[in-house]
């Protein structure tokens, strides 16, 4: 860390870090407006931060000092709730950083660290798309400093569900996620009589991922889960409601998809990838039963999610297939309608937990045989 810089303004003490002289007094001016009502023109703020950039690009102390001064200030609103003014600082600490970057082609400040801020209040707010995309920039600027795919950095600790990492700002959000994926894998223990556990599924797949866009995407989709669980239930029976699940559904298929694919080079096609699964796994699904069941959802998507939800379904030999087989052929179903079909069926609303599950227990066997 920088050396600190104390001041006071209006009887209340402040410390920030010390940069250089003119950006220092930039700061104090920058706060007196804020905490004491005092004008300040913005241009000479960013014409100041334009030459300490100039200066000190390279200096990654320093540039992340000069983000880490704004957040007394950020603070202050994010406290009160105020989330437009808490955002907008963001906003402000990255403009003249873009600006200088824009003027200086192949030469960039490090923003991290302003980018997993604005995105952490939006998400406070409850702007899961404004935020997710802000802290997904985050991890592409550290992946960039770093040169590194998995920086070990907060803005990949985020998108880890790292709760253990007490070095990040966000970890309660952190927490929260990591509590619904554990109660899941409850779930798929009990249900599918399984051994695993949230810490198996950090260092065995969250830690060494297919991507980082397949564990951002996921975190992403608990956060949507989340939300829709604090929604009454009465509003999620509409055709329109289906749809979004549906989506909800297709993205957590589409997860699974890619960490199979990962596993088995050479191949594109789902029905490859559940074969794959089952084999590695010990509950084959011949390619014969697999076309077999896509040809079922094909004539009757409702009536065979239907039967696979409430364990009724039989295949032409007349055998059934196990739970875990009915978890793949769920994921299967889904992965083709959602690729070919944009209208929602009254089975993913009306069973929606079920078939939720199903898919987890998939991810979650996976990245247990797999990884």
């Amino acid at each position: 860390m920088n050396k600190v810089m104390k001041f006071i303004i209006g009887g209340q003490n402040f410390q920030i870090e010390s940069l250089d002289p003119n950006m220092d007094r930039a700061f104090i001016d920058l706060h007196a407006a804020y905490f004491s009502n005092q004008a300040m023109a913005w241009d000479d703020f960013k014409s100041k931060s334009t030459d300490f950039f100039s200066k000190h690009y390279s200096d990654r102390l320093l540039t992340r000092g000069f983000f880490r001064n704004f957040t007394i200030i950020w603070k202050r609103y994010l406290n009160k709730g105020l989330w437009d003014q808490a955002e907008n600082i963001w906003e402000l600490a990255l403009e003249p950083a873009i600006e200088w970057e824009n003027n200086n082609e192949k030469k960039r400040v490090h923003k991290g660290g302003p980018y997993y801020f604005w995105g952490m209040t939006a998400i406070q707010r409850g702007d899961l798309d404004r935020g997710f995309s802000l802290m997904h920039q985050a991890l592409a600027e550290d992946v960039i400093t770093s040169g590194e795919q998995f920086p070990d950095t907060p803005s990949l600790a985020f998108a880890a569900l790292d709760y253990e990492n007490v070095e990040q700002a966000f970890r309660q959000w952190v927490l929260l996620e990591a509590q619904y994926l554990d109660k899941q894998i409850t779930i798929y223990n009990k249900e599918r009589d399984r051994a695993f556990s949230l810490d198996q599924f950090r260092s065995k797949y969250l830690q060494a991922p297919p991507s980082v866009d397949a564990i951002y995407l996921l975190a992403y989709t608990i956060a949507r889960l989340l939300r829709l669980e604090k929604l009454p239930k009465y509003l999620l029976s509409s055709p329109f409601a289906g749809q979004l699940l549906q989506n909800l559904l297709f993205d957590l298929v589409q997860i699974v998809d890619e960490t199979i694919a990962k596993k088995n080079p050479g191949k594109w096609k789902m029905i490859d990838h559940i074969n794959h699964l089952s084999r590695k796994a010990r509950i084959l699904i011949s390619k014969v039963k697999l076309v077999e069941v896509n040809r079922k959802f094909q004539s009757n998507f409702e009536d065979t999610m239907d039967e696979l939800a409430n364990h009724t379904f039989e295949f032409k030999d007349r055998t059934t297939p196990t739970n875990l087989q009915v978890d793949l052929l769920v994921v299967y179903g889904l992965r083709n309608r959602g690729a070919h079909k944009v209208s929602s069926a009254p089975i993913v609303w009306q069973e929606f937990p079920k078939i939720r599950n199903s898919v987890f227990n998939s991810l979650f066997l996976s990245a247990e045989v797999l990884y």
